[in-house]
């Protein structure tokens, strides 16, 4: 077993593989090799295979980091609710334990419980002061909670970026260095380049940009990859897995690559690469589109906004330098295959039909009060959730208790679990119009229901995140769908949902509006953040 584990942290996954086989030929309970055994099916995606394996380890053999992998597993396999037992038991064994206290956080995240999350994520920050994964989760965690203001959400991520700096001082900008090569050449970070909102928007800037002779370098932190993977690496000059090397290795790699402007599409995000930009890997480095708030990092020279995101004196809810894109920050490739437009279902079923398919951690007491008065003030309507989360007991309980607590007859409420991409877009034919949450409204839910003909009600206030879904619709001159406050929210959908006529053509007119819009016009955006890249490599050579 030894062995097996020496090479299984080697990674020399097939060897340590046939050991643990080997072992289980002689005793097939050995506890060790079931666990271990699970653990590699577990890596692989084999999580079925995995919850099998672990669970016949723990009739030998009660350990918590038995429990902790198989809530590893479970919640990979969308069953976060068993996750959150194991996670809870491996606790019960080892009582403070970081790896079992993020975790922890990461399945409650994903069950809509951002303040619960967040309270395991600093628990487990506290007790790693040098691990950065839990920081980083947190400071996500917080944008989800509607009573933490833009002021107080900026000076959170400043403060605890500030005190992650490593002891060693850092040059706050690197010596200028002669350039190697000709061209622009950029540097994309991600962990996101698959069907994620972050690879979805990316997907059609590339080509792009290579049309315009810019070499676009591509490190993918996340090994898991799809066809949206697949079509994201045909339009990079070079790709290269950084998953598995340390972050001084990867800044090596970058410098090496020449790289002129490094963009972080993450910020605290899953599988993000702060630290690469802490190592000042490149000599411009700015976060655009994967986060909807500052990273706070000294190191972040510039943040990609919009006009329609930011306002005079938002300077200070940024550690970047605000950079503003003519349009819009978001960037929509259409599906290269999704259902027609339908007529708005109203018109069949009598009723209108409002929907959100967003994560349930935007849902907050007032949002639910929002969407309870719109309800009341329209007696025949309904509501329809649809996302992953829902296939969960736990989520459905929950979300219908608060509905109901609000003062929503749950009888008129639907709620649907995951679908695959296509059956998704079907689900956009179910709906009227879309209620967006606040203050963390839609980005890739909203575009993806304009694109079906659903539009959306949305409220927009201070702050990067909270502007997402009016910056949305103002670049499809969508202004009146854009509410001030709550109360104009609310005005807004029940004159909306009263507009059967306006709404029909509304529908049918979407698609063709988004096609002609910025939003859609690679061409015009390539062009815009090229303005904006060059912008910044002015600012940072004059300061040098």
């Amino acid at each position: 077993m030894a062995q097996g584990l020496q090479l299984h942290q080697r990674g020399e996954f097939q060897q340590a593989e046939r050991l643990y086989a080997y072992v289980l030929q002689h005793d097939p309970m050995h506890a060790g090799a079931l666990h271990y055994l699970g653990t590699l099916a577990h890596q692989f995606r084999k999580h079925a295979i995995a919850i099998e394996l672990i669970e016949k380890a723990l009739t030998q053999r009660a350990d918590f980091g038995m429990r902790f992998n198989l809530g590893l597993a479970y919640h990979a396999n969308g069953q976060t609710d068993d996750a959150l037992a194991q996670f809870d038991w491996a606790l019960t064994l080892n009582p403070g334990w970081p790896l079992a206290l993020n975790a922890k956080g990461v399945a409650l995240l994903d069950n809509g419980r951002p303040r619960d999350a967040a309270e395991n994520f600093k628990a487990a920050a506290d007790a790693a002061p040098d691990w950065a994964e839990p920081r980083s989760n947190y400071l996500l965690a917080r944008l989800y909670e509607p009573d933490v203001s833009p002021s107080e959400l900026a000076a959170e991520h400043m403060a605890m970026m500030a005190a992650a700096v490593p002891a060693e001082p850092r040059p706050s900008m690197p010596s200028p260095r002669p350039k190697r090569h000709d061209g622009l050449r950029l540097g994309f970070v991600s962990g996101d380049l698959r069907t994620h909102p972050v690879g979805l928007l990316i997907e059609g800037l590339l080509a792009e940009l290579s049309k315009r002779g810019v070499a676009c370098f591509i490190y993918a932190s996340n090994p898991w990859n799809d066809e949206v993977t697949d079509r994201i690496r045909s339009g990079a000059k070079v790709w290269r897995d950084i998953g598995a090397l340390p972050d001084e290795g990867v800044a090596l790699r970058i410098g090496e690559d020449d790289i002129d402007v490094l963009i972080d599409l993450s910020g605290h995000s899953a599988h993000n690469r702060l630290g690469v930009f802490r190592q000042r890997a490149a000599p411009v480095q700015l976060t655009w589109l994967g986060y909807g708030a500052t990273t706070g990092l000294a190191e972040m020279d510039f943040i990609l906004l919009d006009a329609y995101s930011f306002s005079s004196g938002d300077e200070s809810l940024y550690s970047e330098r605000p950079l503003l894109l003519r349009n819009s920050r978001l960037f929509f490739t259409p599906p290269q295959s999704c259902p027609g437009l339908v007529p708005p279902p109203a018109a069949a079923a009598g009723h209108i039909t409002f929907g959100c398919f967003n994560n349930l951690a935007k849902f907050n007491p007032g949002v639910a009060g929002a969407w309870a008065e719109i309800l009341r003030r329209l007696p025949s309507a309904r509501l329809m959730f649809k996302g992953r989360q829902l296939d969960q007991a736990s989520c459905r309980a929950d979300l219908s208790a608060r509905l109901s607590a609000a003062g929503v007859d749950v009888s008129r409420v639907s709620l649907e679990g995951f679908a695959p991409r296509d059956n998704y877009f079907d689900a956009y034919s179910r709906i009227d119009i879309a209620l967006d949450p606040f203050p963390f409204p839609g980005g890739t839910t909203s575009l993806d229901g304009l694109w079906m003909g659903v539009p959306v009600v949305t409220l927009q206030s201070r702050g990067l995140i909270a502007c997402q879904g009016a910056s949305i619709l103002r670049n499809l001159d969508m202004d009146d769908w854009v509410a001030d406050n709550v109360h104009d929210y609310v005005e807004k959908a029940v004159q909306f949902a009263n507009d059967l006529d306006g709404l029909t053509a509304l529908r049918a007119s979407l698609r063709g509006r988004m096609t002609a819009s910025a939003l859609c016009d690679a061409g015009r955006f390539a062009e815009d953040l090229l303005e904006q890249c060059g912008h910044a490599c002015a600012v940072r050579a004059a300061t040098a």
